[in-house]
């Protein structure tokens, strides 16, 4: 009785009517809306453009973005120059390439610039739905019963075998079911069966997430499981919207798309040439531009909107008979055949990602609803300050309903399920999650260390599951960009980490790391050092950009250095810990972590979340420095050893154009190195840099100006750059670096100027 009364008290989180707590949310929405209007952006950088279309109010243009991204088709975006900006439309989004309509002419070409996306109509579509649950009881029944879960359990409280068994009788009685599923310990596979189980009674479905991979993988995996029990019934179960990944190849009948390419083969057949042609214009054109491929180009993109647009005209028949509908939660609140329908169970995964508002909206659409997601992870992404943001879309679902808060006071709330046995991460990897996250409430499956032994036996550092690489030269250099942190020694150690990891057969590895500057940048670097000399599965984002993700090894940069002052908020302030959790557990079985551990210790408090992981890691995991790196060099980065100016001489002596060299002070270059700049300045531009410019003479042909940053650097012709050549700090990194990229030399000197 005191239990439920505890309960009681814990789960009182609304004393608020349904109504007023819609006007919150409503209010909460507005500001975040407001916010994102107001937010400066530099949004995607554009490496050059082309007019490819002219027409009366209609101009389209083709864009080669600098590297990657995806843009919704139809989405309304801006793009940015100097001070003007250009409201369009996006036609087609696809890697690095871009196809944009205007209209107002923006030039034929254009060499720089920005892309800008934000998509606040999806929170402007969400209050109208709200609005609609508000005037309708049953839908305002259904929110209240998430945000305030009854104290008292419907189900049968008897032993049950699995966790799987206990979702599904759970989800069977009570109107909300709260599952709890820390990393890797099946989430994916529990809510599929239980999907799968419900759909077989007949009951229709609707599977949500905050995103389009999320939705994927657990639709994927019903399919799976379906087709291997002989109940796959094509056009039942259907991913609807754009899917972000590539199915396996015995998954023919899960897409929309696929299910109307079925039944239309001749469209279909002519959707796949003109794709194929559009591919052969734009590679056509990225070498060398002429009218009439640009025209052509034009044309096929037209006639290529107009075959899907005979798709779209298709999909509502095949929606409106399914049983098993999978999208994200962001469609769901667009899309009439969603908002309109009404299910029998509404699954939400990775619910601690979505706002609450979007987590009860979904609660509103079935008869029972089942979240399920993780809050030791990463609460939703607010931009507002606005108090209501704070209280209703900067804390997940589980905190909002009380029930973490019942976990948090050492009880189960009775709702809440959580699944306790993880088999994703070496167990030197999730020792710390384990003890220090979720505080011995998950254990390891005894199978994992034998599954993952042949990754963890692959370089770098064989045998080893959890590594810290501690990097005390260099962090000195670590620069700030636009109040975003960077660090170009750490980063170039980390991709000569990951060429090794490749080189021994690992193909799919994240790189991670708190800092949006740093993982621009990370992007810079896979594509010109990594990814183009192999098809392995290779990406580089901040924390939030990996929460839903696996790799069989990651590199956690953690980026910090003496010349930040302090070890960053990100990995200090409240909330850390989920920061920490996620980056860790997204390894399977080979973690490597990058970074000044003496710096990080020394700057935090014993009790920050931080500090623990770092004395776990220097205590229980395996320890290496730049003394045992053993460096491979490519074409485009080679590591020389510390003093052998050999190289570096030939490079100086074969510049055709300019020299720009960066150091603390004159002096830290050697006599004999001078002696070949100032030959080189007999025929072209010489520039030292250093931070006590006032009063430095070397030669009447070299220009003495004053550096901008502490990272010793030497940039030739604006193709070539060497790092750590000339530098006179006590601990002395035990390599030069020679990066040959024209592309990296100008970002880097973007990230320098730009600061």
């Amino acid at each position: 009785m005191i239990v439920f009364l505890i309960l009681t008290e814990i789960t009182k989180v609304i004393t608020m009517r349904m109504t007023d707590m819609i006007e919150e949310w409503k209010e909460a929405l507005d500001m975040e809306i407001l916010q994102l209007k107001k937010r400066e952006s530099n949004g995607i950088s554009i490496e050059e453009g082309r007019c490819i279309k002219k027409g009366e109010n209609e101009y389209i243009y083709w864009f080669i973005l600098t590297y990657p991204s995806s843009l919704p088709e139809g989405a309304g975006v801006m793009f940015k120059r100097k001070n003007a900006s250009y409201q369009g439309m996006v036609i087609n989004s696809e890697e690095r390439e871009c196809i944009v309509e205007f209209d107002q002419f923006l030039g034929d070409t254009i060499s720089y610039g920005q892309l800008l996306h934000e998509p606040w109509d999806n929170l402007v579509k969400l209050m109208e739905r709200l609005d609609e649950g508000k005037e309708r009881h049953g839908k305002a029944l259904r929110m209240q019963q998430v945000m305030k879960p009854s104290p008292v359990m419907k189900h049968p409280d008897t032993p049950y075998d699995t966790p799987l068994h206990e979702a599904y009788v759970r989800s069977k009685y009570n109107p909300v079911t709260f599952l709890w599923g820390p990393p890797g310990t099946g989430k994916t596979y529990t809510l599929a069966r239980v999907a799968s189980y419900h759909y077989s009674e007949g009951k229709k479905i609707l599977l949500l997430s905050h995103s389009n991979a999320a939705v994927d993988v657990l639709i994927e995996e019903m399919h799976h499981f379906l087709s291997s029990h002989d109940r796959w019934v094509p056009g039942e179960v259907i991913r609807y919207g754009a899917n972000r990944k590539m199915f396996g190849e015995d998954v023919t009948d899960l897409s929309v798309l696929q299910l109307l390419e079925k039944q239309d083969p001749t469209l279909s057949e002519e959707k796949g040439k003109v794709e194929t042609y559009r591919r052969r214009l734009k590679a056509k054109l990225s070498k060398a531009y002429s009218s009439y491929d640009s025209e052509r180009l034009s044309q096929l993109e037209v006639h290529y909107q107009k075959i899907k647009e005979t798709f779209k005209r298709r999909e509502g028949e095949l929606v409106s008979e399914a049983k098993v509908i999978g999208t994200t939660l962001s469609k769901a609140a667009i899309d009439r055949l969603i908002y309109e329908d009404e299910f029998d169970v509404v699954i939400v995964d990775e619910s601690s990602m979505a706002y609450v508002p979007q987590v009860a909206f979904a609660a509103s659409l079935a008869k029972k609803t089942i979240i399920c997601g993780d809050f030791k992870q990463l609460p939703p992404i607010s931009t507002s300050y606005h108090p209501l943001a704070a209280k209703w879309l900067k804390e997940d679902i589980f905190h909002s309903a009380g029930v973490a808060r019942a976990v948090d006071a050492g009880l189960f709330h009775p709702q809440l399920l959580l699944l306790p046995e993880q088999r994703r991460m070496h167990p030197s990897i999730s020792s710390f999650t384990n003890k220090y996250i979720y505080h011995s409430n998950v254990g390891d499956h005894p199978s994992v260390e034998t599954k993952r032994a042949a990754i963890t036996n692959k370089k770098p550092f064989p045998t080893h599951g959890a590594t810290l690489f501690s990097l005390i030269e260099g962090t000195q250099w670590g620069e700030t960009h636009k109040g975003s942190r960077w660090n170009v020694l750490s980063s170039l150690v980390t991709i000569q980490l990951t060429l090794q990891a490749v080189e021994d057969g690992i193909h799919s590895i994240g790189i991670v790391t708190p800092y949006r500057v740093q993982a621009n940048w990370y992007k810079h670097l896979l594509s010109e050092l990594v990814n183009e000399t192999n098809q392995s599965d290779l990406y580089a984002a901040t924390v939030h950009g990996f929460q839903g993700s696996e790799n069989d090894m990651i590199l956690f940069d953690l980026v910090d250095g003496v010349s930040h002052g302090n070890p960053g908020a990100l990995l200090t302030r409240k909330g850390s810990e989920r920061l920490l959790n996620v980056a860790v557990t997204r390894a399977k079985g080979k973690l490597v972590v990058v970074g000044n551990d003496q710096f990080i210790t020394a700057g935090t408090h014993p009790s920050k979340p931080v500090h623990q992981f770092i004395r776990h890691l220097q205590q229980e995991g395996h320890k290496e420095s730049s003394v045992s790196l053993k460096p491979q060099s490519t074409k485009k980065m080679k590591w020389i050893p510390s003093g052998d100016f050999r190289k570096l001489a030939k490079d100086l002596l074969a510049a055709k154009q300019q020299i720009v060299i960066n150091v603390g002070a004159a002096a830290d270059i050697p006599s004999d190195m001078l002696d070949v700049l100032k030959t080189a300045a007999n025929d072209i531009e010489v520039i030292v840099q250093c931070r006590a410019s006032q009063g430095t003479k070397l030669s009447k042909n070299i220009a003495v100006k004053q550096a901008v940053t502490d990272i010793p650097f030497i940039a030739l012709d604006h193709k070539v750059m060497w790092f750590n050549s000339f530098t006179k700090d006590h601990q002395v990194f035990p390599y030069q670096i020679r990066l040959f990229s024209k592309h990296l030399t100008a970002q880097f000197f973007k990230l320098i100027e730009g600061k």
